[in-house]
């Protein structure tokens, strides 16, 4: 179990996969665009758009994720990202695909979504154990 300054990161494969998908399907429809497209400015700004929404994509992804150490968690995903306190979480809960957080004041948090076949499960017994740790 990690110490107070070492930090431990669970990168979340399969959401990865998902958008290595997303990033085709967005490229060959932007391409397609491009190639049927009218007039050579618009086709310029469809692909400039295309192709900056891909980098963003790509740098998010590449990050998802849930990173701990001894102060709290962070969990990056696409759209977002949370960083919790230890003392803030009174649990951890995996159901369905979802990833939460159960905090003290009552809230309930979707941290990551892991897919069907995803490492779900694990995640949330090694959280547990380092917040166990850490309080």
């Amino acid at each position: 179990m990690p110490g107070v300054t070492e930090t431990t990161h669970l990168p979340n494969q399969g959401q990865r996969i998902g958008n290595s998908l997303v990033c085709l399907l967005v490229a060959s429809a932007g391409t397609t665009s491009v190639l049927l497209g009218g007039n050579t400015r618009a086709r310029t700004t469809v692909l400039v758009l295309v192709v900056l929404g891909l980098l963003v994509l790509t740098v998010r992804s590449m990050r998802m994720g849930i990173s701990y150490d001894g102060r709290g968690l962070t969990a990056r995903t696409v759209l977002c990202t949370r960083r919790l306190a230890w003392s803030a979480v009174d649990r951890f809960e995996y159901r369905g695909i979802a990833l939460r957080a159960h905090l003290h004041d009552g809230r309930s948090l979707r941290l990551q979504d892991y897919g069907a076949v995803g490492d779900g499960p694990a995640v949330a017994r090694e959280l547990e154990a380092a917040r166990a740790v850490a309080t």
